[in-house]
């Protein structure tokens, strides 16, 4: 009898009889209660019957999570291609899922405006200016066949995959290690995620750009031991993003090479070996031939319309004026915006996006003012390049990839060709980041966050296989260092510091991977408030197909539209830009089809023209109509909510009885 209960126990539990599960742990008790062979009681009997079912569940969970760790370890060694595609998936659908990406500028929103042919842009162009315009005439023909998705996200995100999946590859295709893995992880949630939920074009192009240079080195690296035919298809493939990096941004393909070069030189470089270096000159010049082809034929598409042709000119000399802020009005410097008949309003008005007029902010105005004054000399200053140091070290987005920086310089293997490599990747990012701050400005997180964060990228490439920590007595050799001083000079002592050391590396780790989270998700929150409210101010603004929103860019929140969003809700919301769309075709279409020649005037003169946002910027508009067209104005709001953007109006001269009685065509 009790041979046959066990059979019974047996079958039960594990599910290989007619009774199992909560039925089978039933029957047990009843047949064992019924024979009398067990004294417990049944409540207690049911429970310990639970939790053996439980732990049997949780063992068979552990075995299936080992036997698919297995699997996909097994995988990266032999097929890291194939493990690297599937890992980055895996992790952009957690982000995806975790987060709510925004962009990080409002560059982008107006870009895929422009592409998409709503709100800033009459039709789908191709025009996109700082993106090659290839890229331009594709978004352009996949927003006509399907306006419905946003092409624009689209291509962002899938060159950032491709991307991801490049670095992960350098990364275990020399031996897939876990620390290999581990050092890729992290810096996935730091860098890769950071990019990926502030999505911009110039973050997106460096990271193509920086994959692609990884993977020529690693190519250039192999062809040391193994055959160049081998590695072909590597070189092929960094080449492609290099390309692909070159069309989103041409600059930052220029800026990434620049990075890339001293690494080059110290790790494939130097001793010069013919097989090697041949190869890398071929795939140089193969890359920077197809990189100015495409170059060459984007300058000749705009060169052919001749406004086109006139904004790029003008933008030249526009950016020197409110992107670099140049030009500033004091004593000093007055007698220059004399000479062509600025006032200091007037140079308030373009260092605030506003130069509509074409007569005053002209391009031979602009160069003169230029020309004039050493504006760079007089900015070259210690308080200057002090303020550049301390903006960067105060960027949060930067510090959790800084305190990774030393348990990613601790995973490189200890070599001093590899500490070559990166202490010149390190110091060309800071020579380069001074050189454009000397000859232009400090450049925006958008453009040096790549550059600082290139030489992680690089200690990828550059990893060990583990880091073996020594197992010694450590209160004996501590006491012995403490008798004898002269010990610790010795390797045995040095082993003493080694494990303490991994784990502060370890822990400054954790806490810039929590720190980067942590950031992450707070950004993710404010966007959707700032999305949930922008959406509820478009609504209320009640727009028409015959209005027109004046709209001055670096006060309103593009950034908080989201990257997936199609733009349905700016159908009728007809905007003219003030900021760098300004004197292109595309933003005098849209005052040709609303019979606009000055916006300024417009503005006050026009019923169904309205000024948005930014409530600092009236009181400079209104004194430039003064000045220019000798008619004193007053902002009458229309429509007020509770954000510094969310205020809507007209401007209305005093005391006529025409505009004061206006009907308003704004909800109030």
């Amino acid at each position: 009898m009790h041979d046959r209960l066990e059979a019974l126990d047996d079958t039960a539990i594990n599910g290989r009889g007619p009774l199992n599960g909560r039925d089978g742990a039933e029957a047990i008790v009843e047949n064992r209660t019924r024979t009398g062979e067990h004294k417990m009681s049944k409540p207690f009997f049911q429970h310990a019957i639970r939790g053996e079912i439980v732990s049997q569940g949780s063992r068979r969970l552990y075995d299936w999570t080992e036997s698919l760790a297995k699997k996909c370890e097994n995988m990266a060694r032999h097929a890291p291609l194939w493990f690297s595609l599937m890992t980055v998936a895996v992790l952009l659908a957690f982000a995806f899922a975790s987060l709510t990406p925004s962009f990080q500028t409002n560059d982008d929103p107006q870009l895929m405006m422009i592409a998409a042919g709503k709100g800033a842009c009459l039709a789908p162009d191709e025009h996109l200016v700082f993106t090659n315009v290839v890229i331009g005439q594709i978004l352009r023909s996949l927003y006509i066949a399907c306006p419905a998705i946003s092409w624009y996200a689209a291509y962002l995100y899938l060159v950032q995959y491709l991307a991801q999946v490049a670095i992960l590859y350098c990364s275990i295709a020399s031996g897939y290690t876990r620390l290999r893995l581990g050092l890729y992880l992290l810096f996935f949630a730091t860098v890769g995620t950071f990019l990926f939920n502030n999505l911009q074009f110039t973050t997106t192009a460096s990271l193509a750009a920086q994959s692609g240079a990884l993977m020529c080195l690693l190519a250039l690296r192999k062809m040391m031991t193994v055959p160049a035919c081998r590695v072909r298809w590597l070189l092929g493939g960094g080449v492609s993003l290099l390309v692909l990096a070159s069309l989103i941004r041409l600059e930052c393909f220029y800026v990434t090479s620049l990075l890339a070069l001293p690494a080059a030189t110290c790790l494939v470089g130097w001793p010069c070996r013919r097989a090697v270096l041949l190869p890398a000159i071929g795939t140089v010049s193969v890359c920077l031939a197809i990189v100015l082809g495409f170059a060459a034929y984007n300058d000749a598409y705009y060169e052919r319309d001749p406004d086109w042709s006139r904004f790029l000119r003008y933008n030249k000399l526009r950016v020197k004026f409110n992107d670099y802020g140049w030009t500033s009005y004091s004593p000093r410097t007055a007698h220059v915006f004399k000479q062509i008949g600025w006032s200091q309003n007037d140079h308030e008005m373009i260092a605030n996006w506003f130069y509509d007029d074409p007569e005053l902010y002209s391009e031979a105005r602009l160069q003169h003012v230029i020309a004039g004054f050493p504006w760079r000399g007089q900015q070259l200053t210690p308080k200057y390049w002090w303020s550049c140091v301390s903006t960067i070290l105060r960027d949060r987005s930067l510090r959790p990839a800084m305190l990774l920086l030393p348990l990613f310089v601790y995973g490189m293997a200890p070599s001093r060709r590899n500490a070559t490599v990166f202490m010149a990747s390190a110091a060309g990012a800071a020579f380069l980041l001074g050189g454009i701050a000397a000859f232009n400005k400090l450049p925006p997180n958008r453009v040096y966050f790549p550059a600082l964060t290139f030489p992680l990228a690089l200690a990828l490439l550059l990893a060990r296989d583990q880091i073996i920590l020594p197992r010694r007595r450590w209160a004996a050799l501590t006491l012995r260092c403490l008798v004898r001083p002269g010990c610790w000079h010795r390797p045995a002592a040095r082993s003493l510091f080694r494990p303490i050391l991994v784990r502060t590396l370890v822990i400054l780790a954790i806490i810039g991977f929590v720190s980067g989270t942590s950031q992450h998700y707070r950004r993710s929150h404010r966007m959707r408030i700032a999305r949930h409210d922008l959406l509820q101010s478009l609504a209320a603004l009640k727009s028409r197909d015959d209005q027109l929103y004046v709209v001055l860019a670096p006060g309103f929140p593009y950034e908080a539209i989201s990257p997936f969003d199609n733009l349905n809700s700016f159908s009728n919301l007809h905007q003219l830009v003030m900021g760098w769309p300004q004197r292109t075709p595309i933003f005098a279409a849209i005052k040709q089809k609303f019979g606009i020649s000055d916006v300024s005037r417009a503005l006050h003169e026009r019923p169904d023209v309205f000024f948005i946002g930014y409530p600092k910027f009236h009181a400079v508009l209104q004194k430039y109509v003064e000045e220019h067209q000798h008619v004193r104005v007053r902002f009458e709001v229309h429509y007020a909510g509770g954000h510094y953007y969310d205020v809507a109006g007209q401007f209305v001269p005093y005391g006529t009885a025409e505009t004061a009685g206006r009907p308003s065509a704004l909800r109030r």
